[in-house]
């Protein structure tokens, strides 16, 4: 009868293990995947963006990161930004699309803080979901 109980709790225990490791295998939701995108924004880590871009946007993003004024920026080191206080909330959710609200505040390189307030559209593309649009436009 112990050693039932105890192969009762062993088997509970691997349960727990297995259940718990669950989550990590699912894809990044919505919220998650806005928090990269301003992580690679932030940084100015274009290989980071062109990944968490969808798909069918990536020729978009590539023709802003291409702008002359983009380019220029990167190169005197003035492309990026420092987000912080960011708060990410789904808004909108239908099936392969999600809207998420981004609040918060982003430093320049140049020192000037300003606020971030804007709506970034997501859709759900091979069971992954990518950013469509950033409510600043591209």
């Amino acid at each position: 009868m112990k050693t039932r109980g105890i192969a009762l709790l062993f088997l509970l225990l691997i349960l727990a293990a297995v259940l718990s490791g669950c989550g990590k295998l699912l894809p990044p939701g919505p919220e998650k995947v806005a928090a990269d995108w301003y992580e690679a924004l932030g940084a100015f880590d274009t290989a980071r963006m062109y990944q968490l871009t969808h798909p069918e946007q990536r020729e978009t993003l590539q023709r802003t990161l291409d702008n002359p004024i983009t380019s220029l920026l990167n190169l005197t080191g003035l492309a990026g930004a420092t987000y912080f206080d960011m708060q990410y909330e789904v808004v909108a959710k239908d099936g392969d699309m999600a809207m998420v609200h981004v609040t918060g505040k982003a430093s320049t390189k140049l020192g000037s803080i300003t606020d971030v307030d804007e709506t970034i559209e997501l859709r759900r593309y091979d069971g992954h979901w990518y950013v469509w649009d950033i409510g600043s436009g591209w």
